[in-house]
């Protein structure tokens, strides 16, 4: 295989990428986007999916589909994910308090793999919910099925101590 220049670009953007994701929390890049999730019965708001969105102060909106696995191999995810997560829970909290949504409205959050191997992340999910005031049976942890591929001991593991604080989770 011979360099070409577009080799060097693709390369010099996982650095900015990578770069930008340390600081981007602490800068306020990081928003979310809620997804309603309706009863088609009776066109019923039931909850919502939180979907995080990055603007980059100099490359302009990058696709989840590109800074999520630069996070989750740097690490970032996890610290992003808390702070996702904090922040899904707070505005279903406000949501529940003006009336805007039922008090049985759900919200779910994606969470990596990288988040469910560490060892602290029941502990952060329990922080986020009593923080934000959200009841753990409103909260639905959406995982993948590659959580269980590298280290499916702590998975499970991590998975039972979720299940145990009353936090739902379904596989996306």
């Amino acid at each position: 295989c011979f360099f070409q220049p577009a080799m060097a670009e693709v390369g010099r953007r996982r650095t900015a990428l990578e770069e930008g994701l340390r600081h981007a929390t602490k800068r306020g890049e990081f928003s979310l986007e809620f997804q309603p999730q309706v009863a088609t019965f009776d066109n019923r708001v039931t909850g919502f999916e939180a979907l995080l969105r990055w603007r980059h102060p100099e490359l302009g909106s990058v696709s989840p589909a590109e800074f999520i696995p630069i996070a989750e191999d740097t690490g970032t995810i996890v610290p992003i994910g808390s702070w996702a997560l904090l922040e899904a829970l707070s505005q279903l909290r406000h949501w529940i308090d003006d009336g805007v949504c039922s008090p049985a409205a759900t919200m779910s959050v994606n969470v990596s793999p990288r988040q469910l191997s560490d060892t602290t992340f029941p502990a952060i999910v329990s922080e986020a919910l009593t923080r934000s005031g959200v009841s753990p049976q409103l909260l639905w942890l959406e995982v993948t099925e590659s959580v269980m591929i590298t280290e499916p001991e702590l998975a499970l593991a991590t998975l039972r101590r979720l299940r145990s604080l009353g936090v739902r989770m379904a596989l996306d």
